[in-house]
């Protein structure tokens, strides 16, 4: 796993065994802007290499690499907080996850959203950090497109799949809808989930 800070590896080596059974050896090496303090030519795979928050951003931006952040996972293990925001602003695409069952019980791709679209909020300061359409957004076509499936998935277009949710906004706690995406990250609980 990427360690944001301190000295903690970027990969483990069970980590680069499986991308390297997925995608091939190809991955775990990557050309890194001249500008990071790493050099041109820099090694992921050993584990020695530590990254600060910013060449981390750098390296993936410059590789095409995809981000899951797993917000609520993140909070009960306290293994820190994804910067979404400095993310986004170096063009890698992130999308929402759950992680597991051992690392997050609810399993609530509802609570994903209002979750990741808060901490961006709080670890950053800034109340307009990440809106609830970019949270959305991380959910649906940013997730499909990690998959790299956004072609067939993630958002509602002719010739694409589609799996449709139902969510009932007529509840006291979803009220009032203005703009139905606000209260959909911000106000839905799972339960509102309908037929």
């Amino acid at each position: 796993a990427l360690g944001w800070c301190g000295s903690r590896p970027v990969w483990g080596s069970e980590s680069l065994r499986l991308i390297r059974t997925w995608y091939g050896s190809r991955t775990t090496r990557h050309k890194t802007p001249d500008s990071t303090p790493l050099g041109k030519d820099a090694d992921l795979r050993r584990p020695q290499t530590a990254l600060n928050l910013w060449t981390a951003v750098l390296l993936f931006a410059a590789s095409g690499a995809q981000v899951v952040h797993c917000p609520e996972s993140n909070l009960k293990l306290a293994s820190g907080h994804c910067p979404v925001g400095r993310l986004m602003d170096a063009g890698v695409n992130v999308a929402l996850g759950t992680d597991g069952a051992a690392s997050n019980n609810l399993l609530d791709m509802l609570a994903e959203v209002r979750m990741a679209a808060l901490l961006a909020k709080v670890s950053t300061g800034d109340g307009s950090a990440i809106t609830a359409g970019q949270a959305l957004r991380m959910a649906t076509l940013d997730a499909a497109r990690a998959l790299r499936r956004d072609h067939e998935i993630g958002s509602i277009e002719p010739g694409k799949w589609a799996d449709l949710t139902c969510i009932d906004l007529l509840r006291c706690n979803s009220q009032p809808v203005y703009d139905p995406v606000s209260p959909l990250v911000y106000a839905t609980r799972a339960d509102q989930v309908s037929d």
